[in-house]
């Protein structure tokens, strides 16, 4: 965390906008953690190191406000959220995935930690292919069939950045095995509860639409929300000509078009449309409801 701190805390130096874009994936922490496991140091600062990468990718796999996760990491507190990152601009959805987690993690400790995601999300719908008898005799097989594939994989990486489950490269061919004994422990009994973040194509079908692009929404909309979208898109570029900023940094389109559709009448109304921090509530709040008042 601290040196994603230091290279994002490049941008903006030169007092233009900066936009910061991270990669990652469960691979990169397959190879962070060995790559640490081959490097000679005491156990004890071993651990500390691992612990510092598991929580570098546990905040960007997080649904917490970037700059506020580590602005508590270095101590502070009473750290605000700071409203124009991914997390502040576009909350993500979240779904409870306790129930599929501890599916997962049973399957990897059934098949004995001897077999890659792609094998443990077959086994789990019970669709391995030339599958022998004795793993259709284990009590995991097929029971993640009323899950969807695309879900076990997101469920299956998110344990990985929170260490419930490790991947070891073995030589090119990854295996998955489970990780901390207690925290795995605790998610079987259910006193932990697990919550992945869901993708843009995978949100229900009518925040898809708000999410596939404003043409596509506009042509589902009355001449009325049309107009107020557009008084709000007039709104939001002229604040964004005054801050000398992308009109994206104010609001984004997808949230201007939920707002147009809403058309809230005052600010409580308005801060539970997402893309609606309480920066933004705090600063654009009133000029919002201001717009929508407005003659079209």
């Amino acid at each position: 965390l601290e040196a994603y701190w230091q290279e994002i805390g490049r941008g903006g130096r030169d007092g233009e906008p900066a936009e910061g874009i991270t990669l990652y994936g469960p691979s990169d922490i397959a190879w962070t953690l060995k790559r640490l496991d081959g490097r000679p140091m005491p156990d004890e600062v071993k651990a500390v190191q691992v612990r510092k990468a598991r929580q570098l990718f546990a905040m960007l796999d997080g649904a917490t406000c970037r700059p506020q996760t580590v602005r508590r990491y270095f101590g502070e507190t009473g750290a605000d959220r700071c409203g124009v990152c991914d997390i502040c601009g576009d909350p993500p959805a979240l779904f409870d995935a306790t129930v599929p987690a501890q599916k997962a993690l049973a399957a990897v400790q059934r098949l004995g930690e001897r077999f890659g995601k792609t094998r443990i999300v077959d086994h789990l719908l019970g669709k391995t292919k030339d599958v022998q008898a004795w793993e259709t005799a284990l009590s995991t097989w097929g029971i993640g069939a009323d899950i969807a594939s695309h879900t076990l994989r997101d469920v299956i990486d998110h344990l990985m950045f929170e260490g419930l489950l490790v991947e070891d490269p073995n030589d090119g061919k990854p295996l998955v095995r489970l990780g901390d004994p207690d925290a795995v422990r605790a998610v079987y009994r259910g006193e932990r509860v697990i919550e992945v973040r869901l993708t843009a194509a995978r949100v229900s079908a009518p925040r898809e639409r708000v999410r596939n692009g404003r043409n596509a929404a506009l042509e589902t909309m009355d001449a009325d929300v049309r107009a107020r979208f557009e008084l709000l898109r007039n709104w939001r570029r002229e604040r964004a000509a005054e801050q000398r900023v992308p009109p994206y940094v104010i609001f984004q389109d997808k949230t201007l078009l939920e707002i147009a559709i809403a058309e809230p009448g005052d600010l409580h109304a308005l801060e539970h449309i997402s893309g609606v921090g309480q920066s933004k509530l705090d600063r654009y709040g009133k000029g919002v409801l201001a717009a929508l008042a407005a003659p079209a």
